[in-house]
């Protein structure tokens, strides 16, 4: 275990029923945006959208780098690797000036903007938001479900780029997706 920073942190703790990351909604632009984030390969299309919509179209600043660890790209059939084929190649046609990651390893859940860093359980998925809407929900067995996000704000947040690059050195498990992936043998 390699540690790479210390510093102070405030703990926070979610329900399922509760927004993990609100702050983000009240931002017009998000600066010098860092994501690093987790979902199973089937739905890396809807990773993609949720965090293209909610922090992508907002980033400011530097190039946003964005990291998307796969859960079971070892597992997919034919027809799954084809439709992730379709995504990857859909995804290169809008990329978005940012560097995307595709990570078939990486389960580190990270997001920083504008000074600060959130670290912690939670992925930045359509699960950070509220699963249901107040106590008189039916869905109300979902406020079982715990996350843990720790809030970082430190004038140095250049562990934020050391750890990216801990990840992205991982060269055989990681593709940064460029233009070039509109091609299908490439994507």
């Amino acid at each position: 275990m390699d540690e790479l920073a210390s510093f102070n942190t405030t703990l926070n703790h979610r329900h399922y029923g509760e927004g993990a990351y609100e702050h983000r909604k009240q931002r017009s632009s998000l600066t010098d945006l860092k994501i690093i984030t987790y979902g199973a390969a089937t739905g890396l299309q809807s990773l993609f959208r949720y965090v293209d919509q909610e922090y992508l179209k907002r980033a400011a600043g530097s190039p946003a780098k964005i990291l998307l660890g796969l859960a079971g790209v070892a597992e997919l059939d034919d027809t799954q690797a084809g439709v992730m084929t379709e995504t990857v190649m859909a995804i290169a046609r809008q990329l978005p000036t940012s560097d995307l990651y595709l990570h078939a390893a990486c389960h580190i859940k990270l997001l920083s903007h504008d000074g600060i860093a959130y670290l912690g359980s939670q992925n930045l998925s359509n699960g950070a938001e509220p699963y249901f809407e107040g106590a008189n929900s039916s869905k109300k067995y979902f406020n079982r479900f715990h996350e843990v996000i720790l809030k970082v704000e430190d004038t140095d947040l250049a562990w934020v780029n050391t750890l990216l690059c801990k990840v992205l050195a991982d060269h055989q498990l990681c593709v940064r997706i460029t233009s070039e992936h509109q091609d299908r043998t490439l994507a």
